[in-house]
């Protein structure tokens, strides 16, 4: 048995892009028209939204706004505070002090 899969339906939007604070708008899911984000107000760059260009940091006419996830205060499984983000990968992760969280995952 074999899949076809049409990549033209897809949307070509790398995780980060889908976690960061500072998207604006999701555009269609067949181009790069309409996605939109506070570093990238007339376009985010299809090497970025592909997910080929990381943004955790600068990028060239980014405005000086990069990669964005607000960490969060948490509890662990045995009721210890801790802190999620995720990271510009769509990997969530849990650290125990503010020290650990990354610069683009400020509090």
């Amino acid at each position: 048995m074999s899949i076809n899969i049409n990549m033209n339906r897809f949307a070509l939007c790398g995780n980060g892009c889908l976690h960061c604070s500072n998207l604006l708008k999701m555009g269609k899911q067949t181009g790069n028209e309409g996605w939109t984000c506070k570093a990238f107000p007339k376009g985010i760059p299809l090497g970025i939204r592909s997910g080929i260009d990381r943004h955790d940091e600068p990028y060239p006419y980014d405005n000086d706004i990069q990669y964005h996830w607000p960490a969060k205060a948490i509890q662990d499984d045995d009721g210890k505070p801790c802190f999620h983000f995720v990271d510009w990968y769509g990997m969530p992760h849990v650290v125990e002090t503010k020290a650990e969280i990354p610069d683009y995952a400020e509090m």
